[in-house]
């Protein structure tokens, strides 16, 4: 079986290192480690070129930051001449003596920001991007006598081009007692790109006018394929359409940039020799036709949103492409057990087995139970417009809307903030049907909607390749513009079973105000935060809603995520009682919603400037 490139790049760089080991003692000493620590670490005068005058030639830097505070300018200094003096791709790591971020130290002072400005500034001077780390999050430490300071201070820099070439690079922070400093393992790795893609509609391709006349010869093509299955059919055949033109006709963007360069250098020499220029510039024009091409490519697989159409910056685009792959990327997995499973296949079985049980159903219960304390919201006027023929207009407005891209008291109180484990996968279909129903909606739209949500099936993209074929059994499809409004349908269950409690008085909510309405949910989406009275009876009415409501909808508390305040009025054994009965952590103050604080106090100008 024929070797892959990365694996061959790979026994080059380790010889490459190899080759580093046999640099002067004196020359590989880090901070805080003597010569004889074996320790083999690049220092700052280390400077070599791998693979020199070949295609896949690059640079390793060993760098040292000066650890005297006030020279440390002069080791910024000194890199930007590094980057000065080669445009090769390039690998810079070592020991930085300088943290980026104020998360990058425990203990001690803060590091001062005009302290790490001036690191920040040298990265993006010379371009690099961060290669992130595997293992402990410090690289160097240092004990006091009533504390200990852990720092990262070394860490492995790269340019895009670099990082193109190996995306599958791993820092690993390794383990050991003779040195402050942990040594670091670097593994410079390819990623495996030999795998099934399925089908992504390229922009590229909206640069010739071939593409549109296949879209549309599919779409004029008669067929007697039933009504609810025509539209998906004729998708599906314009992506096979569109896949064997591509292959066929428009081809290899990146191959074919190669091919018109290599010909561009033998029109130039042409050009040269007898003055004709007319190849040169008809290639000039296909280059900068492919370019534009490349750069669309590159950017719709970036996921970068923000720079306008037209803007060239395929480095840019590619770099972002591959860190956002690289940190998709999973090469290991723990189980509901706990354990690792390591190996593709392992993965792959451990995921697939993960989402045919979410997507499985639970049996429903109790739906009549939830299902009668909704009320009747949706007026034959309302039926009327959703059962009227959709027009021309109405589905323009909708495409529009559409990302270019994207495919579509005197006892206390306590506030509960609930948080739904997997909200939208675990919606039971007989319950939505039901909710739908008891709304009014008309059969014909009920059963519409039904279709829309029952004939979903999924495959699981793992690494880039679709695995599985599930076919669900329950949920709603996260990313479909209809599922938010289905799943607010689906709480009018909750809120009825509240707002029944509250009625009969099992549940009093807080008040708002001084002889103000009773206040006792907040539901908004898939959050919800709930109040009542610092009584075991009201928990205990809570915990009987929440249970009705689960056993019919299908939907799961994650308790390890749902959190219990309680007022300052509370005495501290109500407290431990009703968080022995819910069985949620307590906290003492909410976290920002919605970019403000979920609690605010008496003094609301003091709480909203803190935010």
């Amino acid at each position: 079986m024929r070797e892959r490139r990365p694996h061959r790049r790979r026994q080059t760089v380790e010889a490459e290192y190899r080759q580093l080991r046999k640099v002067r003692p004196d020359e590989f000493q880090p901070a805080g480690v003597r010569p004889n620590d074996h320790c083999v670490t690049p220092a700052d005068k280390t400077n070599t070129t791998i693979n020199k005058n070949r295609p896949d030639e690059w640079r390793l830097t060993g760098f040292y930051g000066e650890p005297n505070t006030h020279k440390r300018h002069e080791s910024w200094t000194k890199l930007r001449g590094l980057k000065s003096k080669n445009t090769s791709p390039w690998l810079c790591v070592r020991d930085f003596n300088e943290i980026t971020l104020q998360s990058e130290k425990v203990g001690g002072r803060p590091r001062p920001h005009s302290q790490m400005q001036p690191f920040r500034d040298v990265l993006d001077d010379c371009n690099f991007i961060d290669l992130g780390y595997v293992g402990f999050p410090y690289t160097w430490h240092k004990h006091f006598a009533d504390y200990t300071i852990f720092e990262r201070l070394d860490r492995g820099l790269a340019t895009a081009d670099w990082f193109t070439m190996f995306p599958g690079t791993k820092i690993h922070h390794l383990d050991v007692t003779t040195s402050d400093h942990k040594p670091l393992w670097i593994t410079p790795e390819g990623m495996d790109s030999n795998f099934h893609k399925p089908f992504r509609f390229e922009q590229m391709w909206l640069t010739d006018e071939r593409c549109t006349d296949i879209i549309q010869a599919v779409w004029r093509e008669r067929v007697a394929d039933p009504w609810d299955t025509r539209i998906l059919n004729k998708i599906d055949k314009c992506g096979r359409a569109l896949t064997k033109w591509s292959k066929q006709c428009f081809g290899s963007v990146r191959r074919e940039l190669e091919n018109k360069n290599k010909l561009l250098q033998r029109a130039e020499k042409e050009v040269a020799r007898t003055g004709n220029s007319a190849r040169m510039k008809l290639l000039e024009r296909e280059i900068n036709q492919l370019l534009v091409k490349e750069s669309m490519m590159w950017g719709q697989r970036s996921r970068i949103m923000w720079l306008r159409d037209g803007d060239r910056n395929t480095k840019f685009f590619h770099s972002k492409a591959s860190q956002r792959r690289r940190r998709n990327y999973i090469t290991k997995l723990r189980d509901d057990t706990g354990n690792w499973c390591v190996g593709q296949d392992h993965v792959n079985d451990t995921i697939l087995n993960f989402y045919q049980t979410l997507f499985s159903s639970a049996e429903p219960s109790g739906l009549t139970d939830v299902v009668e304390v909704i009320p009747h919201v949706v007026t034959p006027d309302m039926n009327m417009k959703l059962e009227s023929v959709f027009t021309i207009e109405e589905v323009e407005m909708a495409v529009e809307q559409m990302a270019p891209l994207k495919s579509p008291g005197l006892d206390g109180f306590m506030a509960l903030k609930l948080d739904m484990s997997k909200a939208y996968d675990r919606v039971e279909w007989p319950f939505m049907e039901k909710v739908l129903m008891k709304m009014d909606f008309q059969n014909r739209w009920v059963k519409l909607m039904m279709a829309c949500i029952t004939t979903a099936s999924y495959s699981v993209l793992i690494n880039g390749e679709p695995h599985g074929h599930i076919t669900p059994s329950r949920g709603l499809r996260q990313g479909d513009p209809l599922s938010p409004y289905l799943f607010l349908m689906c709480t009018e269950g909750l809120h009825g079973l509240i707002s029944k409690a509250a009625s009969n008085g099992d549940i009093r909510g807080v008040s708002i105000c001084r002889n103000g309405p009773k206040l006792t949910h907040l539901l908004f989406a898939d959050d919800s935060l709930i109040f009542c009275t610092a009584t075991e009876n009201e928990c205990q009415t809570l915990l009987n809603i929440l249970a009705t409501y689960e056993r019919a909808s299908g939907q799961q508390i994650n308790k390890a995520k749902t959190t219990l305040f309680f007022s300052k009025s509370t005495n501290d054994d109500m407290k431990n009682r009703i968080k022995d009965m819910l069985g949620v952590e307590v906290v003492h103050h909410y976290e920002k919603y919605l970019g403000l604080p979920s609690l605010v106090g008496r003094n609301k100008k003091r709480e909203l400037h803190s935010y």
